[in-house]
């Protein structure tokens, strides 16, 4: 069981042109699974003969939709400061390279930040887009149990998106270290994490 995520309709930046009535029979499909899962969590949450329950349920399901788009804007957040650290490291990579120094490390280690980042930012839109709905078999012996499981489920994909802002982090640590250690500075030899 657990907890279902139905992800909207998204078209990348780079995509081929697609007919609009592909698009549309997708976002059809899209809506129409949304909308049995959501009536199917209903059915099952009237199962329910405790009135107590069935509210304390909705409001779970309502507060991990909360915490996932809370979670997800702080980590959007900080993909924005990686990013603007990065403009200010190229900036000062671009001084060196008048000054006649070899900038080729500070740029691979960029290049590879900015990837990193993009791949953290796109998890991160991604997990933003799920709608949540918890997974109930309608009997209240096991409505606890998952409960349980919708919450550990979005523990795990929020954890999976942390990891690839860490890692991005991680990057743009070793772009600094780069371009600390081509301007002559004193720097670590490991990138902090």
């Amino acid at each position: 069981m657990g907890l279902v995520f139905i992800p909207n309709l998204v078209m990348a930046s780079g995509a081929t042109a697609i007919s609009t009535s592909a698009v549309n029979n997708r976002l059809r499909q899209y809506e129409q699974q949304q909308t049995q899962l959501r009536s199917r969590f209903e059915e099952r949450l009237n199962l329910i003969g405790d009135e107590r329950k069935t509210e304390l349920v909705k409001k779970i399901q309502s507060r991990m939709c909360v915490i996932n788009q809370d979670r997800i804007e702080v980590m959007q957040k900080n993909l924005d400061k990686m990013s603007g650290i990065l403009d200010k490291v190229e900036d000062r990579a671009d001084k060196l390279k008048t000054e006649g120094k070899d900038i080729s490390k500070i740029t691979a280690a960029v290049t590879a930040a900015r990837t990193k980042i993009e791949q953290a930012r796109t998890a991160a839109l991604n997990q933003a887009k799920l709608e949540c709905v918890i997974d109930i078999s309608g009997s209240e012996k096991n409505l606890g149990a998952e409960v349980r499981q919708g919450i550990s489920d979005l523990q795990k994909q929020l954890s999976a998106v942390n990891e690839k802002v860490r890692l991005a982090k991680r990057a743009v640590s070793e772009a600094i270290v780069a371009l600390a250690h081509e301007m002559g500075n004193p720097t670590p030899t490991k990138a902090a994490d």
